[in-house]
């Protein structure tokens, strides 16, 4: 197993913030493709250099005859360093799961058509969707869309679940109200906003500043989910 990671330069408090660009079991990756040839060797710099960094560190096995020989050749130089790793695992066992840090990690929403729905959040939200996940036994079909900043958001469908009644109007109903997304401008929620528009899906409200002081606008998405789109 490889493994390349871009690296800034060493903080006042001791630690450098290293970016591992992709990894994978017998031969790395890149997006879809693999790297075990100099051309896509010599990508995986570019984009690390590309990122921001500073150094490009690389580990291989010593096994890896071939690889290792690759990267020397590629202008890589060994350095005589011990290499650790603290897996969560072991923070857990020896911090205590109290210890560490909480995120939210996705919301999940039913959906009538998901193919639609995946579509719809790739082409305006630039997400990106993971393989579907399919159970052929309890009917369930699902996908997960990862966007740029991190946020995830689960598409599921049943065919016994409901859509809620008058869903595309701005009615509210008690649970979930609205996924919200950031844009950083106010030209780019007004552009956004335009677009989706303009390609008619419904504008619930604004765009507005708000009393609390966010600018943004409500759209919903095909099936009547609401967006809060803010800078």
């Amino acid at each position: 197993m490889d493994e390349l990671s871009g690296c800034s330069p060493l903080s006042s408090s001791g630690f450098r913030r290293c970016t591992r660009l992709d990894r994978g079991r017998g031969r790395g990756r890149i997006g879809q493709g693999t790297w075990g040839g100099r051309a896509l060797s010599q990508e995986a710099v570019r984009r690390a250099l590309e990122l921001g960094a500073r150094t490009v560190e690389l580990t291989s096995r010593p096994s890896r005859e071939a690889a290792n020989r690759l990267y020397q050749r590629l202008g890589f130089v060994r350095r005589d360093s011990n290499v650790y790793r603290y897996t969560r695992e072991e923070a857990v066992r020896d911090l205590g799961p109290e210890q560490l840090v909480m995120k939210l990690d996705h919301v999940a929403i039913w959906a009538v058509d998901i193919e639609l729905m995946r579509t719809f959040y790739e082409k305006y939200f630039d997400a990106r969707s993971n393989p579907k996940y399919e159970n052929e036994r309890k009917r369930f079909t699902s996908y997960f869309l990862t966007f740029p900043g991190g946020g995830r958001l689960e598409l599921m469908h049943r065919p016994d679940v409901q859509r809620i009644p008058d869903s595309q109007s701005a009615r509210e109903f008690i649970g979930y109200a609205h996924l919200g997304v950031e844009l950083g401008s106010r030209a780019a929620v007004d552009a956004l906003t335009k677009r989706l528009q303009g390609d008619g899906f419904p504008l619930l409200d604004g765009p507005r500043r708000t009393g609390d002081g966010y600018y943004e606008s409500m759209v919903a998405d095909p099936e009547g989910n609401r967006i809060v789109i803010a800078e």
